[in-house]
């Protein structure tokens, strides 16, 4: 039999991470909104067929732009937020570096005798 070959798009169980995107924040909100405003709007729809009261669909649809408001504020702030490890983690390393870098190529100690290129043999 035939193994098929892996989908390195579809298969990230190597161990390697897909990059996040504006756009990956856009799909899920995306996806999150509908999911949410559908069962607001089911539930509601329920509510108003059960106590026989069209208020109570009214409700459900004023309810569904404030919690798209919130959904999409809230994909909007982890957008920002998604890279500050990845920054701060950097911006550690260049402390570090810079503060390393500042060294000499040469420690003190180090002596120029030895590290002439001529031969010291006596």
């Amino acid at each position: 039999m035939i193994q098929p070959k892996p989908n390195d798009k579809l298969d990230a169980g190597n161990g390697a991470r897909s990059e996040l995107t504006p756009w990956s924040f856009v799909r899920a909100a995306g996806r999150a909104n509908l999911l949410v405003a559908t069962l607001v709007v089911a539930e509601f729809s329920g509510i108003a067929l059960v106590k026989h009261d069209p208020k109570a669909f009214q409700m459900g649809l004023w309810l569904v732009p404030f919690v798209t408001l919130v959904i999409w504020v809230t994909a909007a702030v982890l957008c920002l937020l998604a890279p500050t490890p990845r920054g701060l983690r950097a911006l550690g390393r260049r402390l570090v570096g810079r503060h390393q870098s500042s060294l000499s190529a040469r420690s003190r100690i180090w002596d120029d005798w030895l590290d002439s290129p001529e031969s010291h043999e006596r």
